[in-house]
């Protein structure tokens, strides 16, 4: 931390964590039904349940529940202590927003970030009591703090690429919308990292228009792929999965699927020249991810599209009715997309 961070980092938490003070104590006018649920799960726990991710949900991880069970085997249970957990780690989040404001745009703009995580509104609020929405925030300057740093080194050391994939991984468990705040703590680096580097690692549009053979043909496909997948989640967002069907978050998720595919045919030997480097953030990312695996491996009833993990056991039987996923429950997009795809390459 810069000396001169320290003090609008230190009033920014100061708010936050009074702010909540008056928050957690009239804890009635928040109360709905998500924000109830967290402390009646850590009271379960206290009495042997435990749970990997939120009641109910196929995502949403569960630290917090955890951590709130054992505030309140020390103090005992409470509303305001149930809230107040929610508003430490939106003291966390706000510093850790605020410093990066800081380092990219100065004091004012750091205080001006801390205000608004402080005082925010009743809606912010609400969900600041959701669980992992709130640990989203904190993952999300974590991700950007990170990006901040590793721009300005001339080279990424392997144990900071374990220490990524651990965060991306366990954020990824936390909440399923962390990977936002990946591409933008990723694009951040990019734009402030030095040049070479950021030439090596991504292909160019040149690169795109020279491929040739079955690199050509694949780079083509990639790309109508993407842009119509991508033109056809505004209207599934707008509409509410309205929109033939078509499920917005799985749409999303499938372009991001289909440019790490195109970075692969254009990069893949930046992996084959450096595999340990590969391997360790690899084993980072799963290690932080490992909940999920225990989930599924405790619930091998659950099929679980919200992460985007669909076991083959799942899907071979349902390839000969290739026609018929389109409307279903995961990548509701994907055959549409990927037959109009073909037509366009």
């Amino acid at each position: 931390m810069l000396r001169s961070e320290r003090p609008i980092l230190v009033a920014v938490v100061a708010l936050v964590l009074g702010v909540w003070v008056v928050q957690a104590t009239h804890w009635n006018s928040l109360l709905d039904a998500d924000s109830a649920l967290y402390s009646l799960m850590s009271t379960q726990v206290l009495k042997g349940y435990h749970y990997v991710y939120t009641c109910g949900q196929a995502h949403g991880g569960t630290p917090l529940v955890y951590l709130r069970a054992l505030l309140f085997r020390l103090f005992g249970a409470s509303h305001f202590l149930g809230f107040y957990v929610n508003g430490a780690m939106v003291a966390v989040a706000a510093a850790l927003w605020a410093r990066f404001a800081f380092r990219l745009a100065g004091p004012v703009a750091a205080l001006v970030t801390g205000t608004l995580a402080a005082v925010g509104s009743q809606i912010f609020a609400q969900y600041s009591l959701t669980d992992y929405y709130v640990l989203s925030l904190v993952a999300g300057g974590l991700m950007l703090d990170a990006a901040w740093v590793l721009a300005r080194r001339e080279r990424i050391a392997t144990r900071s690429l374990f220490w990524l994939g651990l965060l991306g991984g366990f954020s990824f468990y936390v909440c399923r919308f962390t990977p936002l705040y990946a591409l933008l703590a990723f694009a951040y680096f990019l734009a402030h990292t030095d040049a070479v580097r950021r030439a090596s690692w991504l292909p160019t549009l040149t690169d795109l228009k020279r491929a040739r053979h079955a690199r050509g043909w694949l780079t083509k496909l990639l790309v109508v792929a993407f842009v119509v997948n991508s033109i056809l989640f505004f209207p599934a967002f707008l509409t509410d999965d309205r929109f033939l069907g078509i499920n917005a978050e799985s749409t999303l998720k499938l372009s991001f699927k289909l440019l790490a595919a195109l970075w692969f045919v254009h990069r893949w030997p930046l992996a084959v020249r450096a595999p340990l480097r590969v391997l360790t953030f690899a084993a980072g990312a799963v290690l932080g991810f490992s909940p999920h695996f225990l989930f599924l491996k405790l619930h091998p009833e659950i099929n679980d599209r919200l992460t985007g993990l669909v076991r083959w056991s799942d899907l071979a039987p349902k390839l000969p009715k290739i026609l018929d996923l389109v409307g279903a429950d995961f990548s509701r997009s994907a055959p549409l997309t990927i037959g109009l795809a073909g037509a366009g390459a």
